[in-house]
């Protein structure tokens, strides 16, 4: 791990910029708009394809971080673009069926991490898909297992961004099988980029470097009908 996975906010500040914006729109032509607050391009795309280039973007801005190409206020500048970019996409997408929900879903970041980026594209897609989506906010294991034990979740999705937050997770997955039997675990975010391999270990049923494999493990045979998961 860098000294860079560690620092706090006000270490970040004393990194500083290594690119200015326009040097980036050069080195990356997408990023720069996003540090200047720029009206996205994607904007006249489907809501779920300006959903799954957040995502994308995303985890470009973290690596642009740690190879030392991005200062701490680009960083902070280019989340915000994204964070509005999503709220705007979740804002204009509407649920694709109607009727009674696919399943019930409890998502959210894994304890330890404050990322919300990715639990926003997961739930908006899986509310577009059919899915009655919670969302729980960040905060320690104990209130999250509370929640999954207050009704009944076919699916519960945690999304971990850093590899701190992997500390406890195998723990955590095993009191939530104990509150809420039957529900499908599945782990996203940007230390799964890789796949599953390396994490079975953790005991969750998928481990997803895309929302979209999130959705794709559903559709090919883990689907939902009125009698929960096949």
């Amino acid at each position: 791990m860098t000294h860079r996975d560690n620092v706090g906010t006000s270490d970040w500040a004393l990194c500083g910029p290594t690119a200015t914006a326009g040097a980036l729109s050069d080195l990356d032509p997408e990023i720069g708009p996003l540090i200047r607050g720029e009206a996205p391009s994607e904007q006249a795309l489907d809501p779920v394809a300006a959903l799954s280039s957040a995502h994308a973007l995303a985890r470009r801005i973290e690596a642009l971080w740690h190879a030392g190409q991005l200062g701490y206020p680009e960083v902070i500048a280019a989340f915000g673009t994204l964070e509005r970019r999503v709220a705007r996409a979740e804002h204009a997408l509407a649920p694709r069926v109607s009727g009674p929900p696919r399943g019930h879903a409890l998502v959210a970041a894994a304890p330890g991490d404050q990322h919300t980026l990715g639990t926003s594209v997961v739930s908006a897609l899986l509310a577009r898909d059919g899915w009655s989506v919670s969302r729980h906010p960040a905060g320690a294991a104990e209130s999250l297992m509370a929640t999954a034990g207050s009704m009944h979740y076919d699916l519960i999705g945690l999304s971990v961004g850093h590899d701190d937050a992997l500390f406890g997770l195998g723990d955590l997955i095993s009191g939530l099988r104990a509150r809420c039997p039957g529900a499908l675990v599945v782990l996203g975010g940007s230390v799964f980029a890789s796949g599953q391999a390396g994490f079975d270990f953790l005991g969750a049923d998928l481990v997803a470097g895309a929302a979209g494999t999130v959705l794709d493990h559903l559709r090919g045979g883990r689907m939902l009908d009125a009698g929960g998961l096949q």
